[in-house]
């Protein structure tokens, strides 16, 4: 079984994107309880926000979202760290690699340049991020499993913390 070592903060993207899980790994996550719904979803969307992060180094001509891509990258690093033990522990199993939805929205953002890169990239970053808040919630209302539900809420500070970051951002970058 293939584990992604990965983190809620990514599940922003790939709720909002549609980034979700594939349809023969939607029925396992049905299936599962709120805790392991979480972390599958999440361990599914961060390859997504970290690829689109990483797009950022090569793709914005401004030093303000290139910061704060590399702080986003860095959480998210060691909130997977974090996520991928509980994973493990836990025994949930998730697909590696990317969903054609994901691969398409790399893709589009791949070919924008400089503002409209900034613009189109904090976007989406922000839609995911309100989203994933209403998943951290859920888990940390019905989940029952303390290392997820613990989890779940730090994870929500993070987010909570990004997305002000990005809105201030994309406010500074006009229409």
């Amino acid at each position: 079984m293939l584990y992604r070592m990965t983190t809620c903060l990514a599940l922003a993207f790939a709720l909002t994107l549609g980034f979700g899980p594939a349809a023969a790994q939607e029925k396992e996550v049905q299936k599962a309880g709120p805790e392991d719904q979480f972390l599958i979803k999440a361990a599914m969307a961060n390859n997504a926000v970290t690829r689109m992060a990483e797009l950022v180094e090569s793709r914005s001509e401004n030093p303000k979202v290139e910061e704060f891509a590399r702080l986003v990258l860095a959480d998210h690093k060691k909130a997977g760290e974090k996520l991928g033990e509980i994973v493990k522990r836990r025994n949930v199993g998730v697909a590696a690699g990317l969903e054609q939805p994901t691969r398409d929205e790399i893709d589009r953002l791949s070919k924008l340049k400089g503002a409209e890169f900034d613009k189109a990239f904090l976007d989406a970053f922000i839609r995911g991020h309100e989203a994933c808040l209403k998943h951290c919630d859920t888990v940390t209302t019905e989940g029952k499993e303390e290392a997820t539900v613990g989890f779940a809420k730090e994870s929500k500070t993070a987010i909570e913390r990004h997305l002000k970051m990005a809105k201030e951002l994309r406010q500074g970058l006009g229409n």
